[in-house]
């Protein structure tokens, strides 16, 4: 998420990360702390059985958003590939066809005016313009009738026809946000999430440990025996991931495990246990290992069901 000022035009970039993994780099500095930042993530879509795009687990969804002050006249998306090097515009977005698109001033909240593509589809975009490194774009009018190309710094996708092999290793987190949340980056700034909001993202890690906790509660009679009135079950689950950049940990801390409904999706080959869009609440913290001097951390977190429905009720 990044904000800028530049003249009259007051703009904020949300969920810019809004893709996927492996090859999850951290920031390019040029000299010192100066220079781009770019992270690169992984993703999926499936050219080999493009009519099936609603099958989750080979093709990743994913969403763009973001908005605007009220002294903004106009914002165009587009759409851009890598091409010898240079982002170039593939698609100028208009309509439905790679994603649920609300135009600039569709969904205002906040004093601002959103533009965004909800559940994007990346299949459709690869069968469309190949693989390669992709990112969103927009270019605003402000009222002295300038344009600006933002963003400045933003995360690029590479995208990838699925294949078991090249998902081997990584976990894909699907996020549902309603309400209001904070701006990570401007702890005074909140925002409003638009109707139905979802997001992914997909990182080199494992998901799995299937372990229970259990809960009873019982009855002592006279002679001794202990009776269960309840006893109730409650899976709980652990992800671990390979070092990823401060980007994506804040991302992931804030638009993810904050998120009302969270699903995880493990692809690891050699997992005892198989997970597709596992619902599950966060039940430890996000404590990333960072070690000084290293741009990337590893981080551990623990999570249990988000269904409590293993609770047996011993007849009398």
């Amino acid at each position: 998420m990044a904000s800028i000022t530049r003249g009259d035009v007051q703009k904020a970039t949300l969920f810019t990360i809004s893709a996927s993994t492996p090859l999850a780099t951290g920031p390019t500095f040029k000299e010192g702390l100066t220079g781009e930042c770019c992270v690169d993530l992984f993703l999926f879509g499936d050219n080999s059985n493009p009519a099936n795009t609603a099958n989750p687990f080979r093709n990743d969804k994913t969403s763009y958003l973001e908005y605007y002050s009220n002294d903004t006249d106009a914002a165009v998306m587009k759409l851009q590939k890598c091409v010898n090097g240079l982002m170039t515009d593939q698609h100028t977005v208009t309509d439905d066809t790679y994603g649920t698109f609300s135009d600039f001033g569709d969904f205002e909240a906040d004093n601002r005016k959103y533009i965004y593509l909800l559940n994007i589809n990346w299949t459709a975009i690869l069968l469309a313009f190949g693989e390669g490194k992709y990112r969103f774009t927009v270019e605003t009018t402000n009222i002295l009738a300038s344009v600006v190309t933002v963003p400045r710094c933003d995360f690029t996708r590479t995208l990838k026809n699925y294949s078991d092999e090249r998902a081997d290793g990584t976990v894909f987190i699907k996020s549902e946000n309603i309400g209001i949340i904070g701006n990570i980056e401007r702890p005074t700034e909140v925002f409003t999430f638009p109707p139905e909001w979802q997001d992914g993202i997909r990182i080199p890690a494992w998901f799995g440990g299937d372990t229970s906790e259990y809960e009873q509660e019982t009855v002592l009679y006279a002679s001794g025996f202990e009776k269960d009135l309840t006893n109730d079950q409650v899976p709980q689950y652990k992800l671990d991931t390979d070092a990823l950049p401060s980007e994506v940990h804040n991302f992931i801390k804030t638009y993810i495990w904050q998120a009302n409904v969270i699903k995880i999706t493990d692809y690891n080959t050699d997992n005892s246990n198989r997970h597709t869009e596992t619902q599950v609440k966060r039940t430890s913290e996000h404590a990333p290992n960072w070690i000084k001097r290293v741009k990337k951390a590893t981080v551990s977190v623990e999570f249990k069901s988000a269904f409590n429905n293993l609770r047996a009720l011993p007849c009398k």
